[in-house]
């Protein structure tokens, strides 16, 4: 691997997101196509795992659970989250937009926040279907999506993982026992159920800090203690 591809997969926040910033926008490095329902950059430093698609917006049908999975259209190194200005993630609701926005920042303390939110940021939900409610997805549905994502990780080299829900959660600390990766667990400083670890993913040269969000960003925002808790948690494995 170059000086640059270990540079825009660098544990170092500041490293990668320089590197993804003096990368010309039309050359798309690591492109690669992620299955439905994952999206942003393919290099991300924060990936953020959510059970699935929120509620259906107007006009967008659910997909149909009998057919494979299906592949999105490419992503590649430094590839927006936001809308093709990396202005709007949820261009329809400014609150939610607010919420996410403030999660994100909370994990990336140390760089530019403008910058690093829309360039260095994934999406990845365990399962493809549009629900408000996780508790409408069965298990073994989001089980199955996580076979799906696992291996996105190998590639992505993420710094830190932040589940969005308990049992997505559960589901990624369980993986990580099973398949007997190299992980430790560490001080629960923001008091979820599940406490958060750190773990060594295959292909992976660093350390990836995996936990859960105090609250999905599109229910409710952080809290100034739990912005703080996480940012601090962060701050440890940059």
């Amino acid at each position: 691997m170059s000086n640059l591809n270990q540079d825009l997969f660098s544990p170092s926040l500041q490293t990668r997101l320089q590197a993804t910033l003096d990368l010309p926008r039309d050359i798309k490095l690591a492109e690669t196509s992620w299955p439905a329902g994952c999206r942003g950059a393919s290099n991300a430093f924060l990936v953020l795992i959510g059970p699935s698609y929120g509620q259906a917006s107007p006009g967008e049908s659910q997909p149909d659970p009998s057919q494979p999975r299906p592949r999105n259209s490419p992503t590649w190194v430094g590839n927006t989250l936001f809308d093709s200005k990396g202005d709007k993630l949820f261009p329809d609701n400014h609150e939610r937009e607010g919420r996410w926005c403030r999660l994100m920042e909370s994990a990336l303390p140390e760089a530019q926040k403008h910058d690093a939110v829309r360039r260095l940021t994934a999406l990845w939900n365990l399962h493809w279907s549009y629900a408000s409610k996780e508790k409408s997805l069965s298990v073994f549905d989001l089980v199955q999506g996580a076979h799906d994502i696992f291996p996105l990780i190998s590639g992505t080299k993420p710094r830190i993982i932040i589940a969005l829900s308990e049992i997505v959660a559960q589901i990624l600390a369980s993986f990580i026992v099973a398949r007997g990766y190299k992980h430790r667990a560490l001080s629960n400083a923001t008091n979820c159920k599940i406490p958060p670890l750190t773990t060594k993913f295959p292909d992976v040269p660093h350390e990836t800090l995996v936990l859960k969000s105090p609250s999905h960003p599109s229910r409710r925002t952080l809290s100034d203690i739990q912005f703080n808790q996480l940012r601090d948690l962060a701050l440890t494995y940059q």
